[in-house]
């Protein structure tokens, strides 16, 4: 059975829905289906929604003007082609944590996958960091652990 949303969860589709995102958006950053978002806010009349045929390219859309452009029949919007490519995974995250990244996504206008994708870079830059720090020292001696712990004794320090 479908579970409903939580009152932060309407909350946070109700600030998506007033930034102008469609049923479509939403649901992929809250992880729901459209029909939960639907469901979850029905005093809410739709978005507007482009029916466009697969395919078909309209000069009101993104891809519209020559720029390559893909249409889904599910979901009846335009994806373009992203400017890198990706490559999806499953993570599993605590709940108080994926709750914190859908706030997050929604009031910086990002996706979850964007905050996530940051934060590995930042991760990911911060050991390249540290690696070359190691490169930078490898030249000098090193000290073993024992003579490390006999010299801090012989100073008084533990």
């Amino acid at each position: 059975m479908a579970q409903r949303l939580s009152k932060e969860g309407v909350v946070t589709i109700r600030v998506l829905a007033e930034k102008g995102q469609n049923h479509c958006e939403i649901a992929r950053t809250l992880g729901v289906t459209e029909g939960a978002v639907r469901c979850g806010r029905p005093e809410y009349p739709a978005p507007p929604t482009r029916h466009l045929r697969r395919g078909h390219r309209h000069a009101n859309t993104p891809g519209g003007l020559g720029q390559a452009s893909r249409t889904s029949w599910r979901y009846d919007a335009i994806m373009t082609p992203m400017a890198t490519p990706t490559k999806r995974a499953t993570v599993y995250f605590d709940e108080s944590l994926h709750r914190a990244l859908r706030i997050k996504a929604a009031e910086t206008d990002q996706s979850i996958s964007e905050l996530v994708n940051e934060a590995v870079r930042e991760a990911l830059a911060e050991d390249a960091e540290d690696l070359a720090a190691f490169d930078d020292r490898a030249g000098e001696p090193s000290l073993p652990f024992e003579d490390f712990v006999r010299d801090l004794r012989r100073r008084g320090k533990i």
